[in-house]
This record gives C-alpha cells, sequence and structure tokens, in this order.
C-alpha cells in the first residue's frame, strides 16, 4: 500500500465535489494540497451518518487520478459518498443539485466550510422552488429523503401539492411579499420595465425584508432550526429565491461559512434555474425590457452582498442583527450547530 507523504489530516488540504449528470452518472473530484500519492477509497451510503466501511468501496482509484465515475446505484435514492484517503483522512460529499429534477433549483446545503473547521451536514437542509409541479418520480424522491418539516415562504393557499403525499406532517407557513407582483408583471408586459426598475424591485424586496413583520418569519426560522426533531427541512418559496436567499444567508452566517461559500450558495441558481420557460413569454417585448426581466433572474452577488453591506453598517454585523433582531441567542447557536455541523476529521 501506498501512503501520503505525511499522513496526518492537518497536513493537507482538499476539495472534493459531485455532480450527478441526466444519464444518472455520479462524477466525484478531488483535489489534495500538498499533492499526494496512493489510493482513494470511495464508500456509498442512502445516509451521510452511516457509511459501512467493512464492505467493499464502491470504487477504488489512484489519488492522482482526481476524479472518479459511476453510475448511480438506485436513481430513486439520494447518495452520500465517503472518500477515504488511504486511512489517513476522509471527507463526506453528495451532489449538490440535480437530484430533484421537476422543481426549480432544489439543492442540498450541505458541505460548506462553517467554523472550527466543520462542515454544513450533508441531506439536513434543502432549498428549492415551488414543490407544486413534482413529478411521479421527484415525489417518490423526496419520500426517499425523508424530509420532517417544509417551511413555506408562499400563502397555503399559493401551494398546490400535497405535504402528506410527500411523507411530511409539518408545513410552517411564513408567507412574505414585499411588492405588488402583479404591478411588476404588466409593466413589463406594458414594456415599462427597465434593468434600473429591476434593480430596484431586488433591493426593495431584500430590503423590506429585513425590517417591520418580515423579520418574524427569520426569527420563527430559528425556533424550527433549534429543535432536531424538525430535520431534515426543506426551504420552499417563489422560484427557491427571495425568502429562501435571505434565510440561507442567516443559516450560513450563523454556522460560521465564509462570505466567499454565502456568495457561492447565493449564485448557485445560476447554473441550474431554467430561464427559458419564463423569457419565451416576453420574447415579443423589446430587448431592454428582456433584458431587465433577466437580471430580475439572474442571482448577482453585488445584490446579496448589498444586504451584507447594509446590515453592518446598521447593526456593526450580521450577528449583530441577528442577535438583536432575530432573537439568536448563543444558547440557540449551540443547538443549532451540534444539529447541523459535523467535524469530517473525527470520522
Amino acid at each position: 500500500m501506498f501512503l501520503f507523504s505525511a499522513c496526518f489530516s492537518h497536513t493537507h488540504d482538499s476539495n472534493v465535489s459531485c455532480d450527478i449528470t441526466m444519464d444518472n452518472e455520479y462524477i466525484i473530484k478531488w483535489d489534495i494540497f500538498p499533492k499526494a500519492e496512493g489510493k482513494v477509497k470511495i464508500y456509498v451510503s442512502d445516509s451521510p451518518d452511516n457509511f459501512d466501511t467493512w464492505q467493499d468501496p464502491i470504487s477504488v482509484v489512484d489519488a492522482d487520478d482526481g476524479v472518479a465515475v459511476f453510475p448511480t446505484p438506485d436513481p430513486l435514492k439520494r447518495h452520500y459518498f465517503l472518500l477515504d484517503f488511504n486511512n489517513c483522512f476522509s471527507r463526506i460529499v453528495a451532489a449538490r443539485a440535480s437530484y430533484i429534477r421537476s422543481a426549480y433549483d432544489f439543492r442540498d446545503m450541505g458541505g460548506y466550510s462553517g467554523i472550527s473547521g466543520k462542515k454544513t451536514k450533508w441531506g439536513m437542509i434543502y432549498r428549492t422552488g415551488p414543490l407544486d409541479t413534482l413529478s411521479a418520480i421527484d415525489i417518490q424522491r423526496i419520500k426517499n429523503i425523508a424530509p420532517k418539516t417544509i417551511i413555506e415562504y408562499r400563502d397555503k393557499d399559493e401551494c398546490k401539492y400535497s405535504a402528506s403525499e410527500l411523507g411530511v406532517e409539518n408545513v410552517v407557513y411564513m408567507p412574505y411579499v414585499s411588492f405588488d407582483v402583479d404591478s411588476v408583471i404588466n409593466r413589463v408586459y406594458q414594456g415599462d420595465f427597465t434593468s434600473q426598475d429591476a434593480r430596484a424591485v431586488i433591493n426593495d424586496y431584500y430590503f423590506s425584508a429585513l425590517t417591520g413583520e418580515a423579520k418574524q418569519c427569520f426569527s420563527k426560522l430559528f425556533d424550527v432550526l433549534q429543535d432536531e426533531a424538525n430535520f431534515p427541512i426543506i426551504l420552499s418559496s417563489h422560484y427557491g429565491k427571495g425568502c429562501s436567499d435571505l434565510a440561507s444567508l442567516f443559516i450560513l452566517y450563523s454556522l460560521g461559512v465564509a462570505v466567499d461559500e454565502v456568495y457561492e450558495d447565493y449564485t448557485w441558481a445560476n447554473k441550474y434555474f431554467c430561464k427559458g420557460r419564463i423569457m419565451s413569454k416576453i420574447s415579443h417585448l423589446p430587448t431592454d425590457v428582456r433584458e431587465a426581466v433577466a437580471s430580475v433572474i439572474h442571482n448577482n452577488h453585488r445584490d446579496i452582498a448589498n444586504v451584507i453591506n447594509a446590515l453592518e453598517g446598521t447593526y456593526g454585523s450580521i450577528d449583530g442583527y441577528m442577535i438583536d433582531s432575530l432573537n439568536l441567542s448563543l444558547d440557540k447557536r449551540k443547538r443549532i450547530h451540534q444539529i447541523l455541523l459535523v467535524d469530517e476529521s473525527q470520522l
């Protein structure tokens, strides 16, 4: 057996990623710093908390390869992978997106780097657009991840799906709309909507959600997160944007995730959000109007950066805002850390 040149987890850094193709093939990639020779054993499980390393791994490859490709063991189930780097250190990874294909931007919030080198746990919080148009296959896939709670940022009357059909008993409704959607749509179809208007709509939405009664939505969010019995949780909203973006911002910040990964989470939607359906409805409108609509659909990290800067300017930090306005106490945060963070060096 080859051994890494320095077989201690604290001497090596690693980046690991996982994607699943439309043909249901997993592609796992990794980089090791500094470069090291040896073998990578890959184990698969339906749960990120339970890997049977006594059984044969699904794949064994050279560390220098940096990639492994193999078909999914079961296309109806979500899979997690444990990468054992020559018995020196391990990493857990899963495909962030593309598992649920009939919902806008369904993705897992696991795998981000939090405080003290810990990672956000896979399979605990998912964020998505409306669950109203799920295919029969995706309904079964969601049932297989066994969510306990849906946090829904729409009115109950807007939601056309059956929570019980998804195997979910607890739906927490936190509806919030900060602007007249119909008015914006009318302006678009009348050709009276510019890129400047688009930026104003986005900024007004986010900033109004940080004050007044809207704050109660995010304060209530942390009440839900501190109870382990509520997990796994799905965050659902209009197109997976708006309140879901702000909820993700606060969740990740509360776990100590760095701002560059917060931006990554915010802009991830651009990879998988299908804007063609929306843009096809306005294909007859002037180019500047179509560009303005496209800028609303596209998640630009500057939008969430403006939110962060505004909160830091007013409260001194995001933490200051969450403590003062969202009632995120130290004890509550500790409980959430215990639930949502994992130390992979102890695997």
